[in-house]
């Protein structure tokens, strides 16, 4: 899903379901659940029962299930956004951010700051200071954690972002730096 190529993800997803209902790998068929829900999802926005539900039950079986969920929940939240339920997902990316607070699973951090950001804007566009708060604090933290990809991802955001308001050198520069 990271590469938004649903195909793919779709064909992966249904053989580690496969999979997973065969071994009872318990946290194999939720990820493999959520990632399949994540790519139908691309395809029809209005669709995240499946993915919902899937994190709910990660979510509540707690331990070592609960491995991967901030990734979940920053995928979810990204898909609110497709889905034009900006409120939902920033809902959901406040609860990402409050687990990696909670656990100190601060792999996905970066990524729940930069689809805070995204939301942020899309919810409202005429006061861009807040998702441009949310960018520039992912992509710090991805500057802290060495993660090019998340860095990349959110300087992009945050260079559309400059782009809309008429900061193109801005942007461009930015984008030349990573």
């Amino acid at each position: 899903m990271l590469v938004r190529d649903t195909r793919p993800a779709l064909e992966m997803a249904d053989a580690a379901i496969a999979m997973g209902e065969e071994t009872t790998f318990f946290w194999a068929l939720l990820a493999a659940r959520i990632v399949k829900g994540c790519a139908v999802q691309a395809t029809n926005p209005s669709d995240m029962d499946q993915v919902r539900e899937a994190i709910k039950v990660l979510s509540e079986s707690g331990g070592r299930a609960g491995l991967g969920l901030t990734f979940f929940l920053a995928t979810l939240a990204e898909a609110y956004g497709r889905a034009e339920r900006i409120e939902e997902g920033l809902k959901t990316a406040a609860d990402g951010l409050q687990l990696v607070q909670q656990s100190g699973e601060r792999s996905w951090e970066a990524e729940l700051y930069r689809v805070r950001g995204e939301l942020l804007l899309k919810g409202d566009p005429s006061d861009p200071a807040k998702a441009r708060a949310a960018l520039e604090s992912a992509i710090e933290i991805a500057r802290e954690q060495g993660a090019k990809s998340f860095e990349l991802r959110a300087t992009t955001s945050l260079a559309r972002l400059l782009d809309g308001q008429s900061e193109r050198t801005e942007a461009r520069a930015m984008l030349a730096d990573i």
